[in-house]
């Protein structure tokens, strides 16, 4: 009797055992697998400026010290509005282009130089010279700041003349288009320009100035005289002008 209640015993415990087995082995033994990933990053670089001078100090309504080749100073009768007359000078534009960003980016100029259609004095004459560089930019004959020399570059009509010179200052600013041309403005006086950058690009402090002058001396007076005459008439649309903007835009290409 004993004897049978021991084998049952042992035979639970047995039982017990091998369940308790099972239990761990299944617990323990199992297929796995696994990965794992970490990483970091930071913000692309900008770090893009852009200046350029106030747009209303490129004309004024007087001129004097500095402001003056010779001959006095110059004063508007109007208060609000801008001229210039023999011995009259001044900045035509300032641009200031610095920074590497670490994206590709597109640089915009848009540049507009309308000397309208009444610089004529018994043929077209506009004695208003531009100094893009080293170069000087004017219509055939047209006589530097100070008047003693001709300009470099010389054109026989108003519209060359605002066409290259538009044409030089895109150039000062990018260097030459498609290996050598020179940038072809949307008409004779306005260009709208985009110029596309590969990241980090450095701009390396682009920095240039571009002026305009009237010479006092060795200029053809009588022919200053018609000009000054056309703007004492009363009918405004007479007035010779000169007209001048330029924007320059730096943009993340999407």
């Amino acid at each position: 009797m004993k004897k049978n209640k021991f084998m049952r015993l042992a035979s639970v415990m047995l039982m017990l055992c091998l369940i308790t087995t099972c239990a761990i082995s299944g617990t323990f033994a199992k297929y796995t697998t696994s990965d794992s990933a970490t990483d970091s990053a930071r913000v692309a670089k900008w770090g893009v400026t852009v200046t350029m001078m106030d747009s209303e100090e490129i004309f004024a309504t007087q001129y004097k010290d500095e402001a003056i080749v010779s001959g006095g100073t110059v004063i508007g009768g109007n208060n609000d509005t801008d001229v210039v007359a023999p011995g009259t000078k001044g900045t035509l534009s300032t641009i200031a282009i610095d920074g590497a960003p670490e994206v590709t980016v597109d640089v915009t100029t848009e540049i507009t130089l309308d000397l309208g259609e009444n610089w004529v004095a018994g043929g077209t004459y506009c004695p208003i010279v531009f100094t893009v560089g080293t170069e000087t930019y004017g219509l055939t004959g047209m006589k530097i700041a100070d008047g003693t020399a001709i300009v470099s570059n010389q054109y026989a009509t108003v519209e060359a003349l605002e066409s290259a010179v538009i044409n030089a200052i895109l150039t000062t600013i990018y260097g030459s288009d498609n290996g050598g041309t020179v940038w072809t403005p949307t008409n004779t006086n306005t260009a709208d320009i985009t110029v596309r950058y590969a990241p980090n690009h450095d701009f390396d402090a682009i920095s240039e100035t571009f002026s305009w002058a009237w010479a006092f001396k060795n200029n053809d007076d009588a022919k200053d005289t018609i000009l000054g005459n056309l703007t004492a008439d009363v009918d405004a649309a007479n007035d010779p002008t000169i007209n001048f903007s330029m924007s320059v835009l730096v943009e993340q290409v999407d």
